[in-house]
């Protein structure tokens, strides 16, 4: 799903990232892990990198309801190599995200 309008684009990558923090807050809640260990719940065969497959497991486990395109949208935005995996730097990158305030448009 690609946008050519700007806000929409925002809207939607809002969405993105609230379902990676709202997994990893799942995390950080129930099992009471950090950040590193969080993303090693992720990381299931542990080569550094989380793959949309990884992704796909964490939340069904987590009973978070997400399509297969739900989960490439947001590796497209998460994955800033272009490697279609995420590495911890770009897992702490988007938990860190903030959208721009309307005043930075």
């Amino acid at each position: 799903f690609f946008f050519n309008n700007t806000a929409a684009t925002e809207i939607y990558t809002e969405q993105i990232v609230g379902s990676v923090r709202c997994v990893q807050e799942t995390a950080l809640k129930k099992h009471n892990i950090k950040t590193k260990e969080a993303f090693e719940m992720f990381d299931r065969n542990k080569d550094g990198n989380i793959s949309a497959a990884e992704f796909k497991k964490a939340f069904k486990e987590m009973k978070i309801g997400v399509s297969d395109a739900e989960v490439d949208e947001m590796l497209q935005f998460i994955d800033k190599s272009g490697n279609r995996q995420v590495d911890y730097t770009e897992f702490l990158a988007c938990l860190l995200y903030t959208s721009p305030s309307p005043r930075d448009s």
